[in-house]
């Protein structure tokens, strides 16, 4: 059973944004993507991110109710859009990563921190998530 390491709700509603599953191993990114896409289908997610050291898959959700209705949007390269000094391999350090560059995106609203590139690409899918938006880790495993 898939549980996402992190998520944004709405402030004035429950439901969820956007859904992040964090993986450090290379070895079961097929079935993580299966699992989060799965996940985002069950709970009428719009948008979810597969986060790994190097790259950080975005999928959105269609209006079909089934995992293949998840389109991926972008791939990036994840310490440029996270903004760190390499990869990040320790699991609750790439977690808090991920926590921190979503909570500043969420502290100011329409203001994207990557200004070009596939990393701007990405922000912009996923800013009008992130209004008036809470970041809750439910933790790295």
């Amino acid at each position: 059973m898939f549980r996402p390491d992190v998520i944004v709700r709405g402030t004035d509603r429950p439901l969820l944004r956007l859904a992040v599953g964090i993986r450090t191993r290379r070895d079961d990114l097929e079935q993580a993507a299966r699992q989060l896409w799965q996940y985002m289908a069950g709970e009428a997610c719009p948008l979810g991110l597969l986060v790994t050291p190097e790259w950080t898959h975005v999928y959105q959700k269609t209006y079909s109710d089934t995992p293949d209705s998840i389109q991926e949007l972008a791939v990036v390269e994840t310490p440029v859009l996270l903004d760190t000094r390499g990869v990040v391999e320790n699991g609750p350090l790439l977690e808090s990563a991920v926590r921190g560059w979503l909570e500043t995106l969420v502290r100011h609203p329409g203001i994207p921190l990557h200004h070009t590139g596939e990393a701007a690409r990405i922000e912009d899918h996923l800013l009008p998530a992130l209004v008036d938006a809470e970041v809750t880790v439910v933790g790295f495993r």
